[in-house]
């Protein structure tokens, strides 16, 4: 019988590779499609306990501090998300029921369902997460798709040595900001996050999935940081001087992970 490993190479890299996705070199296995030398669209899988599996993916880019796919998807798990995520973002207030959300977040399997299991879930991958991947084919709708999904965009990180020193948060591409013309949007972005998360708290207070005093305190953290907000929207927006060394640390970036790439074996 052949192993989770094998099966998923088999069924997913078939069915991916029509769409461009090719399986990097290395240990790990992860699928990537590369979008003009700048993006990466990643489909893996996560075992589970008890011989079940998730499936998860995402997007990266050159400009984030380091590639980590020579780790195990568990270790990228911060920023990459199975369907059941991307499912909720889509619908972030709908109530999702019981046997949809078992579908969507992981998959059980035995020797003798292996492959049907994988096939399974590589039909909702290719009807939930591989429509939203194939949209992100520009650096401006990655900050959509960043911004949308939950990843991490948030640029206090980069003020003062742009992030080098959060080595847990090296998938931060904040400074994705820099590289677009959305750098004047930057303010709008964070504060429609602030207020989608508070409608999704409100509502968790409705289906008694949060306190009203959590909801309350978040209200209150989200208040007592705007002053530090605007300080950051005005510098990201007038302190030139920054702004152009952010310019050298994402080219910087770039060269760096180019030569990962490489290594991963993709043209680049």
């Amino acid at each position: 019988m052949p192993t989770l490993n094998t099966a998923f190479k088999q069924v997913f890299g078939e069915a991916l590779a029509p769409h461009g996705f090719v399986k990097i070199k290395g240990r790990q296995t992860y699928f990537v499609r590369l979008i003009g030398n700048e993006i990466l669209h990643i489909i893996t899988y996560m075992p589970r306990p008890n011989k079940s599996f998730r499936i998860i993916g995402g997007v990266a880019t050159v400009y984030r501090q380091r590639l980590s796919l020579d780790e195990c998807p568990r270790n990228n798990g911060n920023w990459l998300h199975g369907n059941l995520h991307f499912y909720r973002e889509l619908h972030p207030l709908d109530e999702i029921p019981g046997d949809l959300f078992s579908k969507l977040y992981e998959f059980y399997y035995s020797e003798e369902t292996i492959h049907s299991s994988i096939e399974t879930a590589l039909e909702i991958t290719k009807e939930i997460m591989l429509p939203i991947l194939d949209e992100v084919v520009d650096l401006e709708a990655c900050i959509e798709y960043f911004h949308k999904f939950g990843d991490d965009m948030n640029l206090n990180y980069d003020v003062e040595d742009f992030g080098n020193k959060q080595v847990n948060n090296f998938y931060n591409e904040g400074l994705l900001h820099i590289k677009t013309v959305s750098l004047s949007n930057y303010r709008n972005f964070r504060e429609k996050k602030i207020e989608k998360d508070l409608i999704k708290f409100a509502y968790g207070v409705k289906t008694n999935t949060y306190t009203q005093e959590f909801y309350e305190a978040w209200l209150k953290k989200f208040e007592d940081e705007k002053p530090m907000r605007i300080a950051l929207y005005d510098k990201i927006s007038n302190d030139h001087e920054w702004i152009a060394k952010a310019h050298t640390e994402l080219e910087g970036r770039k060269a760096a992970n180019i030569e990962i790439l490489k290594s991963y074996g993709l043209n680049v």
